[in-house]
């Protein structure tokens, strides 16, 4: 009895052996049916047949000798790759992760079965492998792309290292492939940017490192390498880091930016401006970037003077972007009332020329943006300055001089009148709570009482 019982399981296994062979058999069947339906344009029953293909590989990956052929990983492969492909609705819930599940059997398919005699993998149809392997690759690099565009950078960065993931694994099964290399450092240098964009700061440099150690960095990874690294206070490793870059590219001026923000963070100056200058000799078309570094230059310094002059050359420079324009305007404004100030003391008609200026820079700005607030605020602060002063000569005039107090006082008022429309187009844009304090000032100047009241009530 009991070797008739085992006679009888080992029927038993080898039955089952024989039906999931023939699985494999029959999903390869049911993927032809799918085509043909396909073709003959029966959406229905070539769904339907694709389905049928897929429920029954599943068993025969898991069995102990149909999981080790490659032929069974193949059709799996195939399988899901059509499900993934396919743009019909019926199969909706049947795509997430299709094209990764089809990705992976391939490989296992070029990775499973191993020749007896010499242990070289044996790959059922490997030509077909190798091209659906790297055809997946480049769906996941279009769609890294695509999830770039809709801002979903960790999505993004996925896609291209899954991408890069299967081109490397692709090599090892085609090592002769050229494009192969040239597509993972592709793929590389997609997740540098998604990085940089994400402000994945760990990534950039593990990963801008990297590209820099297989030599195939452009410019801007040394560049965006070395900012991590001055933000991370490790200045000595952005030296080294830009060194490696500017030898690289000698003529790339993103290179020398970011070692003049080295030499700025450093409170080298002297270095600074060296750089400033040599980056202004040697590119003419990149002069307005470094115009505007020589500015943050002076501006730290508080070297009014200077700035206001590297401020002219940029705005030259500048004509043509708007956006930057009017942030210029502004700050020549901002510089040439400081200068007003300084100069008051020492040389009052001097100072006057310089707050004249900064009026015409407002002017400017508002031109450029008519809504650009704090232009608004800075133009009320001007005719402040002018009322205050007509109250000042009101009030050094002798007692008798009634007319030209009276005047004067008049003047002045005019001047808060201004102040006050100009605060009041400010903050008709933007309830900016520094305007509304400055509006109540002027209001009270002006008596305007009920209108005082009316803002101080505003919630």
């Amino acid at each position: 009895m009991k070797k008739l019982a085992l006679i009888f399981s080992a029927t038993l296994v080898s039955f089952h052996l024989m039906s999931q062979s023939s699985n494999v058999l029959t999903a390869w069947e049911n993927l032809e049916t799918y085509k043909r339906e396909r073709e003959a344009g029966n959406e229905a029953a070539a769904i339907q047949a694709l389905l049928d293909a897929k429920k029954v590989i599943e068993p025969a990956t898991k069995h102990p000798n149909t999981s080790q052929q490659s032929k069974t990983w193949k059709r799996r492969g195939d399988i899901y790759y059509e499900i993934a492909v396919n743009k019909s609705p019926r199969l909706v819930l049947e795509k997430e992760g299709a094209l990764d599940t089809a990705a992976a059997s391939y490989l296992r398919a070029a990775t499973v079965e191993k020749n007896e005699r010499n242990g070289k993998p044996i790959i059922e149809d490997k030509t077909d492998v190798i091209f659906k392997l790297i055809t997946i690759a480049n769906k996941m690099m279009e769609q890294g792309n695509v999830e770039i565009e809709n801002k979903a950078y960790e999505k993004a960065f996925s896609f291209y290292e899954r991408a890069r993931y299967i081109y490397d694994q692709t090599l090892k099964i085609d090592p002769k492939n050229n494009t192969l290399p040239n597509a993972s450092n592709s793929a590389l240098l997609s997740m540098v940017a998604c990085a940089v964009t994400a402000n994945m700061k760990e990534k950039i440099l593990n990963l801008g490192n990297e590209a820099i150690g297989k030599g195939i960095a452009e410019a801007w990874v040394y560049q965006v390498v070395a900012s991590v690294y001055v933000e991370n206070k490790d200045l000595e490793k952005a030296k080294e880091v830009l060194a490696a870059g500017k030898q690289k590219f000698p003529n790339e001026s993103a290179i020398y930016l970011a070692e003049y923000r080295i030499a700025f963070e450093e409170k080298d100056t002297q270095r600074a401006t060296q750089i400033i200058n040599e980056g202004k000799a040697k590119f003419p078309d990149k002069k307005a970037d470094f115009i505007l570094e020589e500015v943050n230059i002076y501006l730290t310094q508080g070297d009014d003077e200077k700035a206001s002059k590297a401020l002219e050359e940029a705005i030259g420079a500048f004509q043509n972007d708007k956006e930057i324009l009017k942030n210029l305007y502004f700050n020549a404004g901002i510089i040439y009332d400081n200068l007003s100030k300084k100069t008051l003391s020492t040389d009052k008609n001097l100072s006057k020329q310089h707050l004249e200026k900064a009026k015409s820079y407002y002017d400017k700005t508002l031109e450029v943006d008519p809504n650009y607030v704090s232009a608004y605020n800075q133009l009320a602060n001007y005719h402040v300055i002018l009322g205050n002063e007509y109250i000042m000569e009101a009030n050094n005039l002798p007692f008798e001089k009634k007319k030209e107090y009276d005047e004067l006082k008049a003047k002045a008022y005019s001047e808060y009148k201004k102040a006050a429309e100009y605060l009041e187009k400010g903050y008709s844009i933007k309830k900016d709570t520094t305007i509304k304090n400055n509006l109540i000032e002027i209001y009270k100047k002006t008596q305007e009482y009920d209108k005082m009241k009316a803002l101080q009530n505003e919630n």
